[in-house]
């Protein structure tokens, strides 16, 4: 059966932005998609993990969309959050439009002022709520949280903490500029001197964010973060 692999090209961006970028691998993908479809795809085992690989390297390029899966859990909190505050603003504004006569003005603010308190009680009881600083702006995501580097990634990108989704996207720029993937596999990276004390003398693509965790810290830690587990094709 002929088949156009290039149909599964949506299937595969959402399996890779959706998967732990520690884990995913063309294998891992090309089962998902034999599950979905249920039909063998071993007959064109080369040419999908080519356009995985492919896609990851696209993916990887544009890391907003790259983040692992309870990232995005936390991000999605986040939003439920915010849609429920934006609720009860609404709710705010149509008593205020309902009573512009000046009858109820006094009553309407001590409601929007309980409404406030109980938020303000809300977002401190909660460690999966958005924080909220002093000046009433709210903290940024888990995802775009910067983080602290390790003296070998200063070393190659700079001093300056970044979020881990900007310290992928500088690594790969470093890999691309200096021409470090393997012209025969590009999955994997050949690694200069400057690489090598973070990932080795050679390091497969789907194994880098996990050796970039150590090298990661949170800028209240005095610890790096730990090493994930990597499965890849063989």
């Amino acid at each position: 059966m002929d088949i156009n692999i290039n149909k599964f090209l949506e299937n595969i961006d959402a399996l890779i932005t959706t998967s732990n970028p520690d884990e995913v691998s063309p294998k891992k993908i090309r089962k998902c998609l034999e599950a979905l479809y249920g039909i063998d795809l071993n007959s064109r085992r080369k040419e999908l993990n080519k356009l995985v690989i492919n896609r990851f390297n696209e993916l990887t390029d544009h890391p907003k969309v790259l983040i692992p899966l309870h990232e995005w859990e936390n991000i999605h909190k986040e939003i439920e959050q915010l849609r429920h505050e934006v609720s009860s603003k609404d709710k705010v504004l149509r008593i205020n439009k309902n009573t512009s006569n000046g009858k109820h003005k006094s009553s309407d603010r001590k409601v929007t002022k309980s409404n406030k308190s109980k938020k303000r009680k809300k977002k401190g009881s909660s460690t999966n709520d958005i924080a909220v600083r002093e000046d009433g702006t709210k903290k940024r995501g888990i995802c775009w949280e910067d983080l602290g580097l390790s003296d070998e990634l200063k070393h190659i990108i700079g001093d300056q903490p970044r979020p881990r989704t900007q310290v992928v996207k500088d690594i790969w720029s470093y890999i691309k500029e200096h021409n470090l993937q393997d012209p025969d596999n590009k999955k994997e990276i050949i690694c200069d001197d400057k690489l090598r004390p973070i990932f080795g003398d050679k390091i497969s693509m789907f194994k880098m964010h996990g050796k970039l965790s150590k090298h990661l810290t949170k800028m209240e830690d005095n610890h790096f973060e730990d090493d994930g587990n990597i499965s890849e094709e063989k």
